[in-house]
């Protein structure tokens, strides 16, 4: 299991026990110390703690700080989940030999009834399970929202793991309180393989994720242009996946290719029927992107390539919202004001965009750079070019919109008024 990666609802929080138990180990060099302040069920009074166990506390200070603010009522209960997850059955048995309890405390304040099993079922630690297994810990256990580890090890995409929970019992259509089911949960986090696997197993399509309330094959299709898999794409659209899909903003595939620049995706969905020039027909609740088209979202992220491979197949450089902003107003529109957009900008200038282009408002790129403070943009512009004292349909110039001051003298040196 990675430490720092957030996985949802099976994100194991590492507590203060994981602190005293480094602090433990770090008061000598010389010998083993015990640990203090534990709150075990049944401590064994003096026992030292093995250096293996100290060294491997040790090596993980930095990751548990991080979750230290989070806390939990049982403190080992946290650092059994974490070895079940590294497959560390040695940690495993000297926590079962200090009295931790392997199924967890149900009045832990944390707790939401996820026993070690299912970080061990997440990251397909067979050994772990058949450990666990064998120490009492049960296999058919469900969390307080109804799930079981079956939906652990489909997150995870672990296959094998899955393989060993089926044949322990565990069905593969099971629901939770929410309805879902372990597609979903391979779904949601694009496990395409998990998802293959289940349906060999029988297990449906029906259900929808928590979030979004998203069928199941779209949430996957989603994901899988997100991640740029071609083979997960096609997989998907043998099971009957719709190409026709959209976000709750408008945003289709394609967009979404474009945004994260794989190539291959939308060259895949090209060849699949997708309009490379199809136009949001929504918009965010603001109303702000309607009839942007992939060649806006690729150069909002300043994916060169992209925005190469789009003009290439008929895409519109200076292609035009309902507001009238062309892709240049978004090269630099959503970046950081330190980060530099200027490499898409050129790249837009040099294949024709127009850097003079106005909107509906008649604010040009330097109206909104200016207003903004992305002086980068700005600098960019006026070295090529850009009309400082150009007016907007109220006679507001660039430099009247400025609220920066390294902006407003970077303007005034460069002839604005």
């Amino acid at each position: 299991m990675l430490i720092q990666q957030n996985r949802g609802r099976f994100v194991f929080v590492l507590a203060v026990a994981a602190m005293t138990v480094m602090g433990a180990a770090c008061k000598s060099s010389e010998t083993s110390q015990p640990i203090e302040g534990a709150n075990m069920s049944q401590p064994t009074q003096g026992a030292a703690t093995p250096p293996a166990i100290e060294e491997w506390v040790n090596a993980r200070k930095d990751s548990l700080s991080y979750y230290l603010a989070y806390g939990t009522d049982d403190n080992n209960q946290n650092l059994v989940n974490y070895a079940a997850a590294e497959g560390r059955i040695d940690v495993l048995e000297w926590l079962k030999s200090q009295g931790v309890n392997l199924n967890g405390d149900p009045d832990e304040k944390q707790h939401v009834g996820e026993t070690p099993m299912f970080s061990a079922a997440w990251d397909g630690q067979i050994e772990v399970m058949e450990w666990l297994k064998a120490q009492g810990v049960d296999v058919n256990a469900k969390s307080r929202d109804g799930r079981t580890a079956m939906f652990s090890a489909a997150a995870g995409g672990a296959i094998k793991a899955m393989e060993w929970l089926q044949s322990h019992g565990l069905d593969v259509n099971v629901r939770d309180n929410r309805d879902q089911t372990p597609m979903v949960s391979a779904a949601v986090l694009g496990e395409i393989e998990a998802m293959k696997w289940l349906r060999s197993q029988g297990a449906d399509f029906d259900a929808q994720d928590d979030l979004r309330r998203w069928p199941v094959l779209k949430m996957a299709m989603w994901k899988a242009v997100w991640f740029g898999r071609i083979e997960s794409l096609e997989w998907l659209k043998s099971q009957g996946a719709s190409l026709d899909i959209t976000d709750e903003d408008s945003w289709t595939l394609m967009h979404r290719a474009a945004r994260n620049g794989h190539v291959e995706a939308m060259a895949w969905l090209k060849e699949q029927g997708v309009d490379v020039s199809i136009g949001n027909r929504k918009g965010d609740s603001h109303g702000n992107a309607v009839g942007q088209t992939p060649m806006f979202s690729a150069a909002r992220e300043g994916h060169i390539a992209a925005m190469a491979w789009l003009k290439e197949h008929g895409a519109d450089v200076d292609a035009r919202d309902r507001k009238g902003l062309t892709p240049m107003f978004l090269t630099f529109a959503y970046k950081d004001r330190e980060d530099d957009p200027t490499e898409a900008m050129a790249w837009l200038k040099d294949h024709g965009a127009d850097i003079h282009a106005k909107d509906h408002e008649g604010k040009t790129p330097l109206h909104h750079a200016a207003w903004s403070g992305r002086f980068k943009a700005v600098k960019w512009l006026t070295e090529h070019g850009a009309d400082v004292n150009a007016t907007d349909d109220e006679g507001r110039t660039p430099l009247s919109l400025v609220y920066y001051e390294n902006i407003k003298k970077w303007l005034i040196a460069n002839g604005a008024k």
